[in-house]
């Protein structure tokens, strides 16, 4: 069942810090001074996790059975997050047994098995394939029943308790889609722009998105642009503190994994 509902997105005003280096994709979720991110590697998703205190090279790290391919322009970060004791994401791999319907996952982070340099990494594409679809992902299958091309396609996700906000991107339009747990809710088509990825996260309780140039908003019940910060996506990643209920940016480079988070983002403010 698909509802119509509207949004309004609003500026939002965002702290803003950027240094050099980091290997993670898209975001780091600091929560209980514990951080999350994830690295991708051969497309799959590698979960680091650790206190923000300690080097990052004492971080544990877990091989996920989701990921996203590297195409080669227009990249799609993986799209994830945290809620509670679970870990949210579209799997986007590329392989044989993955349906767009089944890929929305929520993985029991207590399920994860530690990653180590020799893992076979065929068992987590099926994995990724198989198992931790409980909700259908309709609002891809409505996206590709719409589109043949889709070479500007970008989503992201948030998750606030057990709601799921997907945010699809396409042809320089944006929908929202939102499930209250048992039905997805649909917004109407925003223009917005589409030449690069975009990130959607909570802030002081707002739904908020960042478009590929800066351009940062926050949903309520329409579209309203507001200002642009001078960032880049995807050469930029988001740390999303919930500790402090802060949102910073940093450059998507090598991260020094003798410093910790924390000394990361000060050296920056």
């Amino acid at each position: 069942m698909v509802k119509r509902f509207v949004f309004n997105i609003i500026f939002l005003l965002l702290a803003w810090n950027s240094f050099g280096q980091g290997k993670f994709d898209r975001k780091i979720i600091i929560e209980d001074s514990v951080f999350y991110a994830i690295e991708i590697n051969n497309q799959l998703g590698i979960l680091w996790t650790g206190n923000i205190d300690k080097p990052l090279d004492s971080a544990q790290q877990y091989i996920l059975p989701v990921g996203t391919k590297r195409r080669s322009i227009h990249l799609q970060p993986l799209a994830w997050d945290i809620s509670g004791e679970k870990l949210y994401a579209i799997n986007f791999t590329e392989f044989s047994q993955n349906e767009i319907i089944r890929n929305l996952k929520e993985i029991p982070l207590d399920s994860l098995e530690k990653y180590q340099p020799e893992t076979n990494y065929r068992p987590y594409f099926y994995k990724a394939a198989m198992e931790n679809n409980y909700i259908e992902n309709y609002p891809f299958v409505e996206t590709y029943k719409d589109y043949l091309y889709m070479d500007n396609f970008f989503f992201d996700i948030a998750v606030k308790g057990d709601s799921i906000y997907e945010l699809i991107a396409i042809d320089n339009q944006i929908i929202v889609w939102y499930w209250n747990g048992h039905t997805w809710y649909k917004s109407t088509n925003y223009t917005f722009d589409t030449n690069a990825c975009f990130s959607t996260f909570f802030s002081q309780q707002n739904l908020c998105v960042i478009d590929g140039k800066g351009n940062s908003y926050f949903v309520s019940d329409k579209l309203n642009f507001i200002a642009q910060f001078q960032l880049e996506l995807p050469k930029t990643i988001l740390v999303d503190n919930r500790d402090n209920n802060t949102i910073n940016y940093i450059q998507a480079t090598d991260y020094p994994t003798q410093l910790s988070i924390k000394q990361i983002i000060s050296r920056n403010k």
